[in-house]
């Protein structure tokens, strides 16, 4: 595992490296290799705007170890957005689960959190814990 570590470093923008590396860490089921791997992966897909290839890689990555979640709020909300565009309301709102308590710095919580509502209401037909998440947006003071 190290040896991957070593060459996630040296192949850092290197997105067939780490297609092949971040396969190789959900076949290992090693959670701290999916976690680096699937993160720095997903930045990089993030900043060529291949939606589709890095919410497939989260989902992946979520599939075999089922507490990783994006470390950045941005890459998050964004693939949680994408989710929920699919269809993918489970893992949409799977994202954005405990935010607050993962980036609670993260500026666009309110926003983040609004979409969960409208997931529980209209992706699950849940009104009432859509209200609320509403009410818990409203009371933090989330913009």
């Amino acid at each position: 595992m190290q040896l991957v570590k070593g060459a996630a470093a040296e192949f850092r923008d290197d997105p067939s490296f780490y297609e092949r590396a971040t396969s190789f860490a959900l076949q290992s089921k090693d959670k701290s290799l999916i976690e680096s791997l699937t993160n720095d992966y997903l930045g990089i897909l993030m900043s060529k705007e291949a939606l589709d290839q890095a919410l497939d890689w989260c989902r992946r990555s979520m599939g075999v170890h089922s507490g990783f979640r994006p470390k950045s709020p941005d890459i998050a909300h964004s693939l949680a957005e994408h989710a929920y565009s699919k269809n993918l309301n489970k893992e949409a709102l799977m994202l954005l689960v405990n935010l607050h308590k993962r980036a609670p710095e993260y500026a666009n919580l309110g926003d983040a959190y609004r979409l969960a509502a409208d997931i529980l209401r209209k992706g699950f037909g849940n009104d009432g814990k859509a209200k609320e998440l509403e009410a818990f947006v409203a009371a933090k003071g989330y913009s």
